[in-house]
């Protein structure tokens, strides 16, 4: 068994096609999202470090990552991004073993302060001592036609209050870009009231990028009274799985649910095209517990997954949050807590 860089053109379909057998893969695992990274973050990272294992000419095991170069060093990742988890696919433990071995090597190599593996969502923890350690919940509700089933009675009550108050519209080429500059413009708001990192340049790249309607969706809302936009949902799709990337809601439309109708309008589209999982993302708790409740009432179950990090020396201890998370947006630095404990010493 050999571990090898993904480069050559035989390399890529060899790695996409390995991706693509994995039935619960995202948008993230493809190459299509390297290239909306390439797109999103410019100059700012090296190329990108996509690992595959092989044994007797046969893919058993993929890891992608990117490192991007900053102002106190080279950082790691696998993946960056919001909430991004294509972590790893692998065949056997030994596959596995491997591919993170040379994950961290290659951290070494690069003269990286820091790389982290971010597992994909599990129900238990990776044993990988030495390391500094961080986890999130992962949030997925399984399609199929029995939906309204697996909702929680509030959120159905919540459904059938936004028919009547919202009628939903899909964007097509004659109007997505404007739909997607209202969502961007919203999605900011929204962000900014409540302190949370914003999204920017993701939306022109994904217009200018991708495919709407394959690549990605766009579900819009409307008040039936004032009609005005009330929300409208920004999704990701590939493979089995539809990823739940921006959802932009008026505030003074709030108290009609109209997010709701477009959550359910997309779950029964995907479903009916054959799509299993809609990925949540993402959900930090304690700190999100809205969020998680939300998710969870539309049927989600949730998983843990696990950022695994290894500090390098010159690490610079004392460089602080804030400075860490406007140098290198999108990476996974360090697990904040540890700061604390390093300037408490």
């Amino acid at each position: 068994m050999d571990c090898f860089a993904v480069e050559t053109e035989q390399d890529m379909k060899d790695y996409e096609n390995y991706v693509l057998r994995q039935d619960c893969a995202s948008f993230n695992s493809s190459l299509k999202f390297r290239d909306f990274l390439i797109q999103l973050m410019e100059y700012q990272f090296t190329p990108p470090l996509y690992l595959m294992a092989k044994e007797e000419g046969k893919v058993i095991g993929v890891l992608p990552s990117f490192a991007i170069k900053g102002k106190y060093g080279t950082v790691l990742n696998s993946m960056p991004w919001f909430g991004s988890n294509p972590g790893i696919y692998a065949d056997t433990i030994e596959a596995r073993t491997l591919l993170i071995d040379e994950f961290y090597k290659m951290g070494k190599w690069l003269d990286c302060i820091s790389a982290t593996f971010i597992s994909k969502p599990v129900k238990v923890a990776y044993n990988m001592e030495g390391f500094l350690f961080d986890e999130r919940i992962g949030m997925v509700t399984e399609l199929d036609q029995s939906l309204m089933v697996k909702f929680h009675s509030k959120t159905r009550n919540q459904i059938r209050k936004s028919y009547l108050q919202n009628w939903f519209q899909v964007a097509d080429v004659h109007n997505a870009k404007d739909i997607m500059v209202w969502l961007a413009l919203v999605h900011q708001e929204n962000m900014k009231a409540v302190g949370a990192p914003v999204k920017c340049r993701e939306f022109d790249v994904l217009l200018d990028n991708f495919k709407l309607g394959t690549d990605y969706r766009l579900y819009f809302a409307k008040d039936k009274e004032t009609r005005e936009v009330s929300a409208a949902l920004l999704l990701k799709y590939y493979n089995k799985t539809v990823d739940y990337m921006t959802p932009a809601i008026n505030s003074e439309y709030r108290d009609k649910c109209p997010l709701h109708i477009l959550i359910f309008e997309a779950m029964k589209d995907a479903a009916q095209r054959g799509i299993k999982y809609w990925n949540w993302g993402g959900t930090t708790l304690p700190g999100m517990e809205g969020i998680y409740h939300f998710k969870k009432r539309f049927g989600a179950d949730e998983f843990k997954y696990f950022y695994h990090t290894k500090i390098y020396d010159r690490f610079p201890w004392q460089v602080t949050k804030e400075e860490w998370l406007k140098e290198y947006k999108y990476f996974f630095v360090i697990p904040f807590k540890e700061l604390r404990v390093m300037k408490g010493k």
